[in-house]
């Protein structure tokens, strides 16, 4: 994985750019092994509901493939990158039928134009709404609007393990707080935190495309002077510093990994938020933070997805 310690540098992303797309349909026991293969090769896995993307008539079928019932993890990549995609697809397919693998181009203005016809101003927790970058919304007094456009990363929170860590930030209050936002994808959750009082945050992705939406999207909430973006794996490119909490929406595995790292992070009193978890991991996750010296005070639960709300252990 790229590792930049700089913070990183973005222009405006091409909406007309074609990018090869991949869709895994994995057994549900196997999701969070296959979203870590995408993460590794593309810096990045949306994992579908069947149940949501089929109610609002998304899902389309591939032509060769009788689509499971199951769920489907996608990623994303440029059309140079054909050794990487190459490589992605050997990985997958020590998991998965290759039946199970549908590729192809798809520009980047198809599926905004598809997501958008269902994606609207979206309440979560008490106070947080997520509105549409392109939708009016006249927020009453008390709430928190986080204007997004997620294009084609991760977070446009309608996901229930962007909710649940959503939930969790707007609990603890990160008010004047160091936070880092792992994975950071859209930047939802970085926005929201500097949004609800942080002082200062740092968003994190492998991914640089990712970074360029989310650099983008801190603008447009007028944050972009408390959210600075670095590019690399975990903590890596802000490793010698220590944050008040940590936001992690990921997956099982990489949370496994992350554990050690976050906890060492952690300021006295500090806090961890980890998402992105499905239900059958979700005892291997919390055992993973309990070795790395966190004591875990809070779980949610929500339509088979897990996260948690970890501290550091006191002395």
């Amino acid at each position: 994985m790229f590792t930049d310690r700089r913070p990183a540098r973005h222009t405006a992303v091409d909406a007309g750019m074609a990018w090869w797309r991949i869709t895994a349909y994995p057994d549900p026991a196997l999701v969070d092994e296959v979203a870590a293969v995408f993460v590794q090769y593309t810096g990045g896995a949306a994992v579908e509901d069947p149940a949501l993307v089929d109610a609002v008539g998304a899902a389309r079928r591939a032509p060769d493939l009788v689509r499971p019932r199951g769920p489907a993890v996608t990623g994303y990549l440029a059309p140079g990158l054909r050794r990487r995609r190459r490589l992605l697809l050997a990985a997958l397919a020590g998991l998965i039928p290759r039946r199970r693998v549908v590729t192809g181009f798809c520009h980047s203005s198809q599926w905004d134009e598809a997501w958008k016809k269902y994606y609207h101003a979206h309440r979560v927790g008490s106070r947080l709404v997520v509105v549409p970058a392109w939708e009016t919304y006249a927020a009453p007094p008390g709430e928190t609007v986080i204007r997004l456009d997620p294009g084609p990363a991760f977070g446009n929170g309608t996901h229930p393990t962007t909710e649940l860590c959503l939930e969790f930030l707007e609990e603890v209050a990160p008010k004047g707080a160091r936070v880092a936002d792992v994975g950071t994808g859209s930047g939802i959750l970085a926005i929201a935190a500097a949004l609800c009082g942080a002082r200062r945050v740092a968003a994190v992705d492998v991914d640089g495309t990712a970074l360029a939406w989310a650099a983008q999207n801190a603008a447009l909430n007028g944050v972009a002077g408390i959210v600075r973006f670095y590019r690399g794996a975990f903590l890596a490119p802000v490793r010698r510093r220590t944050f008040d909490l940590i936001l992690a929406n990921l997956t099982a595995v990489l949370l496994t990994r992350l554990a050690p790292e976050a906890a060492a992070a952690l300021r006295e009193g500090g806090m961890l938020v980890a998402g992105g978890i499905i239900a059958p991991r979700a005892l291997d996750v919390r055992e993973a933070l309990v070795r790395a010296g966190l004591v875990v005070k809070g779980d949610r639960v929500r339509d088979g997805w897990v996260a948690f709300l970890a501290g550091r252990r006191e002395r």
